[in-house]
């Protein structure tokens, strides 16, 4: 039934026919990697925003296509035109709510309006979406009354495995104006009233208004599959009528046409109402390539062509959604009426007018169109002479006008070949000057928010994916690891696309495998090829690092998830994760460091790695690309990494040694207590302990990942790091051989021995008297000894002399052949002493006569020795200070008792033997000296004895006394100081002694 506005003789009624995509599940087919593209398209314009003009049209129209008040305001409108809902969630919602799990069973059920849109509402409340739960909400109101169901599979259409679905997104005002118009396909005729067009626009043109009835053919459909799939946009009817009564028509033509016939005349014309009957066919396309690499989708598309009629078509005919329309449907429909006045208005005859036209688009041949990603991305080709406007301009060239002949006698001869031929101009030019634009400018834009446009075809592509699935084989059954749970990793599943996986081969297509899961994770590496190639280490410590280098392809941006199942019960929990979104870096590399925790089970176990460009994947669940790859990996007790060698001393000593060879021969002793250490590159310690007896060293260090460690050697006081073992293994990496140090590239389990490191004794480098004074006029020889520890050769040197004032004293560098501390000769050449040996030299010093007393000479003795056989050298400096004043002269030797050696400066010992040491103090000058202390430091390695002999003797009292310490004891090593009173008279001397043992 037809239902007219008052004033209105008749509706105008629009079929709609369009296309969003019916979902349906259907089987895979090829596996070949080319085959595995699919894409998702949506034919038909798309509203980003809605403004108040679109938002007062979608209100009514809604509500004709629904038989339900709808009254969103305009925010309400721009949440659905901006708002997304994902397919799989929806789907999952939308089940939970018609009591099915599985999506091909959501999608061949029967469910309200109401259903659909509360689930699409938790969706984006789940998402946060807070305009588009708005939205929704306000819709639940009129779709709460509405008994009729849609088959949501009617309005989605997929060619895709359930995997391929996770990212795929629906605007969701696509997906409620598709629902809507789904519904009036289903249980309505047309919409139940009248929708009014945009009457203050059409009352610019003239027009006194508009109003249109609509009918969805078909409704629209999201098609998502592969290449060839086959979509296309809505397929509508419209009625519209327009009131024409208050458009002012100009009849002139009429007039002039009739006066040459019939004297005065004069004509008019009444335009009462417009029929006009809009049927568009849909815009159809095919996917005729997809090109995942380049992320690329290549359309082939053909606009909706139109046909407009112009008369009348009976509603039972044209509403009839399974009746072609042909010409013969249309009839003439009356316009309007006309009036001709003759012999000065004395005679008026009155006619009614009627009119019949019909335009038909022409078919569009197809055209290409590519579009790239970032989806959704959208296009359109177009072909102008199809458009709504050139129709209606069209319909002036098929224009019928007949004029009923009930004009009179006179005038009726002349209605065939006059009146309307005439009567055929003036309406053709209100067609193209008044409906057109009229048509154009409001039904256009209301055609637009159901997916319709005239003369052009939109794809709008909403996603790509894979049809080809790469599945994750950990066991989903059976028993766990442990032994004692169940196995429930869950099935992983991501999209393949070319050039995007982990390692270096593309994951192969999973779909045809037999299972899920497989109890040792082999499924994946024994069909087809062996594609897990990313990870590599099957055997992990406990308490242990792993390194795991990764190449991961593809997938700009892409992110690395990663599980190990630690205690093996069959589940990958929150604290078993062990990557969260690591991308790698320019090259596609990145290195995943995993601590394996010190509680771990030990034994097989899972692990599991996924890399997609979606974030925050969860261990199991599909992904729209990239890989999965399931590994069964073996946790194994805590690893040791164990160290050992020797110390010893590579000074030479015994008959055939070699010094400082890093080999240990014959007469080179063993250090004992000697301190090692292992320590990570940033000196954190791992692990530390002493030599023993026999030198030996041995260090057991946690395992990690293969890494570098540090082994330290802790030279004893007084010695120093000279050698390393020649023949290490290849594990020690090249450094210097003398530093005490190996820099090892170890891995868990390394053992390595034979890491021997040589030491020896510093050269030491001592005076008789760092601070001495001298006459004027006096010339003084100041001894000098140099200790080898090791081979050496020496060369000693006077470091910056410097008299205070210039050239009160002068110093002269000297060699002592017989240590008997007077100078021999000039030393030119540098000293080459052994193990043990001394060399001596003395520095002579000669003041000027007549020099000031308080003249100042400073000097630095320098002994600088290069280890034989070795580039290694050290320097010695000993400061020495003469000043021209009273001086106290001080000699000391040293007697071997146990060796019974004559008395010297220098003297050889071993470990055990006793040393008495004799200070001889004299004053020099021609001065007495005043209170005298004497400050004495035991050599060093030696212990006083017990006893301290008290032979201090002077030629006058009081005798010196020891104050320093009171009371000293056997193995006493430091500082001994004595006093001693009263005046040193010039020419006086004073002897002292002590005795200390060589330690062991």
């Amino acid at each position: 039934m037809l239902v007219l506005s008052p004033g209105l003789p008749a509706p105008l009624v629009l079929a709609i026919v369009s296309t969003l995509a019916i979902l349906t599940f259907v089987s895979p087919r090829s596996s070949h990697a080319q085959d595995c593209g699919a894409a998702c398209v949506l034919a038909g314009p798309r509203l980003a925003s809605v403004d108040s003009t679109r938002s007062a049209l979608l209100d009514p129209v809604l509500s004709g296509l629904l038989g339900s008040d709808v009254a969103l305001d305009v925010l309400d409108w721009n949440g659905l035109a901006e708002g997304d809902v994902n397919l799989l969630d929806l789907l999952g919602e939308s089940g939970a709510r018609i009591g099915v799990s599985e999506p091909s069973q959501v999608l061949s059920a029967q469910m309200t309006l109401l259903s659909l849109v509360s689930a699409a509402g938790a969706v984006a409340a789940a998402d946060g979406d807070t305009a588009l739960v708005s939205a929704l909400d306000a819709l639940e109101l009129p779709l709460a009354g509405l008994a009729g169901t849609i088959r949501l599979g009617d309005l989605l259409s997929i060619e895709l495995p359930e995997g391929s679905l996770a990212d795929i997104e629906l605007n969701a005002l696509d997906l409620v104006t598709g629902a809507v118009q789904l519904y009036n396909h289903r249980n309505v005729l047309t919409t139940t009233s009248p929708i009014a067009l945009d009457n203050a626009l059409l009352r610019t043109l003239g027009i006194g208004g508009g109003e249109i009835l609509l009918q969805v053919v078909e409704p629209p459909v999201l098609r998502c599959g592969p290449t060839g799939t086959q979509f296309h946009s809505a397929a509508i009817r419209a009625h519209v009528a327009l009131d024409l009564a208050d458009l002012a028509v100009d009849a002139g033509p009429l007039t002039a046409a009739l006066t040459p016939l019939l004297g005065a005349a004069s004509a008019g014309i009444e335009l009462a109402r417009l029929d006009l009957y809009l049927e568009v066919a849909r815009a159809e396309g095919a996917i005729r390539g997809i090109d995942l690499g380049a992320r690329a989708v290549d359309l082939e598309l053909s606009p909706a062509i139109g046909d407009l009629y112009l008369g009348a078509i009976d509603p039972a005919v044209f509403f009839n959604r399974d009746r072609a329309l042909g010409a013969s449907d249309l009839t003439h429909g009356q316009l309007g009426a006309l009036e001709i006045a003759l012999s000065g208005g004395l005679l008026r005859e009155r006619a009614r007018i009627h009119a019949r036209a019909l335009a038909r688009g022409s078919p569009a041949a197809r055209q290409l169109l590519r579009l790239l990603a970032p989806f959704p991305a959208r296009g359109s080709v177009a072909q102008g002479t199809a458009s709504l406007g050139h129709l209606a301009t069209s319909l002036a060239t098929s224009l019928d006008i007949e004029v009923e002949e009930t004009l009179g006698l006179a005038l009726d001869p002349l209605v065939d070949t006059v009146i309307e031929p005439a009567v055929n101009d003036v309406v053709g030019g209100v067609l193209g000057g008044t409906v057109t634009p009229a048509l154009a400018q409001t039904v256009d834009p209301l055609l637009e928010l159901l997916g319709v446009r005239v003369g052009e075809a939109v794809a709008e592509v909403r996603a790509i994916t894979s049809r080809c699935r790469d599945t994750g084989d950990c066991p989903i059954t059976g028993p766990a690891p442990d032994g004692v749970n169940t196995a429930r990793y869950g099935v992983a599943t991501h999209g393949i696309f070319a050039g995007m996986g982990i390692g270096a081969l593309d994951p192969d297509d999973d779909r045809t495998r037999t299972g899920a899961g497989d109890a040792e994770a082999q499924a994946d590496d024994l069909a087809g090829t062996d594609d897990e190639d990313g990870l590599s280490g099957a055997v992990w410590h406990r308490g242990g690092r792993v390194e795991l280098p990764l190449a991961l392809r593809g997938g700009a941006p892409g992110h690395l998830q990663g599980w190990v199942d630690w205690q093996g019960n069959g589940v990958f929990d929150p604290g078993d994760r062990i990557a969260l979104d690591v991308t790698p870096d320019a090259e596609g590399f990145a290195t995943l460091t995993v601590d394996v925790p010190a509680d771990a089970r030990e034994g097989t176990t899972f692990a599991r790695l996924r890399w997609s460009s979606q974030q925050a994947l969860g261990p199991a669940g599909p992904a729209p690309d990239g890989e999965v790859e399931d590994h069964a990996i073996t946790i194994a007790a805590p690893a040791q990494i164990r160290l050992s060698g020797r110390v010893f001393a590579d000074d030479g000593a015994g008959a055939d040694a070699v010094a400082h060879d890093g080999i240990r021969q014959p007469g080179e002793l063993a250090l004992n207590g000697v301190e090692l250490r292992a320590l990570t590159p940033d000196g954190t310690e791992l692990a530390r302990g002493p030599s023993d007896a026999a030198g030996r060293w041995q260090l057991i260090v946690p395992a990690e990942a293969e890494r570098e460690l540090v082994m330290q050697a802790l030279a004893p006081r007084g010695w120093r790091s000279i050698s390393e073992v020649p023949d290490l293994p290849p594990q020690v990496l090249v450094g210097p051989v003398d530093d005490g140090l190996m820099v090892l590239a170890v891995a868990p389990g390394d053992s390595l021995t034979g890491l021997d490191l040589g030491f020896v004794p510093r050269a030491v480098l001592s005076a008789v008297n760092r601070d001495v004074l001298v006459d004027p006029g006096q010339r003084r020889d100041l001894p000098y000894r140099l200790r080898a520890g090791s081979p050496v050769s020496s060369e000693l040197a006077l470091l910056s002399p410097a008299a205070t004032p210039d050239g009160a004293l002068s110093v002269t560098l000297m060699r002592d052949a017989d240590c008997d501390g007077t100078g021999d000769d000039a030393l030119d050449a540098p000293i080459l002493l052994s193990a043990g040996e001394t060399g001596c030299a003395v520095a002579r010093v000669a003041a000027l006569s007549g020099a000031p007393v308080g003249s100042v000479l400073r000097y630095d003795l320098v002994a600088t020795s290069l280890y034989a056989g070795t580039s290694t050298s050290e320097s010695i400096r000993v400061p020495t200070t003469v000043t021209i004043g009273s001086a106290l002269a001080i000699r000391e030797t040293v007697e071997n008792l146990s060796r019974k050696t004559a008395e010297g400066i220098s003297n050889r010992a071993g470990p055990g033997d006793l040393l008495i040491y004799r200070l001889k103090l004299e004053n020099t000058s021609s001065e007495p000296l005043d209170d005298v202390g004497i400050l004495v430091a035991t050599p060093v390695f030696t212990a006083l004895t017990t006893p301290l002999p008290d032979d201090a003797t002077r030629a006058a009292a009081p005798a010196c006394e020891l104050i320093a310490p009171r009371a000293p004891r056997t193995g006493f090593r430091g500082l001994l100081r004595w006093r001693c009173p009263g005046s040193m008279m010039p020419g006086e001397r004073i002897d002292l002694s002590y005795v200390v043992r060589v330690l062991e």
